[in-house]
């Protein structure tokens, strides 16, 4: 088991074997938000994604402190990704995202407008104070009110 760096949601994160990343719920007062992530976790990891690679949950523990294992998949952080990315690349990202809306939509039982829109409008809000991309945030916020 090798330690890792604590999510921002204050839960421990630590590396088993076989490539397993085990998340553990922060506090009892947490629980109910981890299992809300442990839901989404398994949901997403039975749907395809166009170049999305989505952890499959492989093992889930409801104790005192909730905590759940998925596999590790590599990748970069949001500003690691956007600081190096050409046009390419973000034309890239552009298309998946447009690619998985596109897919809830299909699916109706998993998309509600207003409530979809409403998330990711704060989602967007929580990442503008810690960005030097406020332009690009500002453009995807107009595409979601359209």
């Amino acid at each position: 088991m090798i330690p890792l760096n604590n999510g921002l949601s204050g839960c421990q994160l630590e590396m088993l074997e076989n490539n397993i990343v085990r998340k553990h719920s922060a506090s009892p007062s947490y629980n109910q938000r981890l299992r809300y992530q442990i839901n989404k976790q398994k949901l997403f990891s039975n749907l395809t994604f166009k170049n999305i690679d989505a952890p499959k949950v492989t093992a889930v523990n409801y104790g005192d402190l909730y905590y759940f294992d998925m596999e590790y998949v590599s990748g970069s952080s949001f500003s690691e990704y956007f600081s190096k990315a050409n046009l390419m690349d973000v034309n890239f990202v552009l298309e998946s995202l447009f690619g998985y809306f596109d897919l809830l939509i299909s699916n109706i039982q998993y998309y509600k407008p207003k409530v979809s829109q409403k998330r990711l409008i704060e989602k967007i809000e929580s990442l503008e104070n810690r960005t030097n991309y406020s332009n690009d945030l500002q453009f995807l916020k107009t595409l979601v009110y359209e």
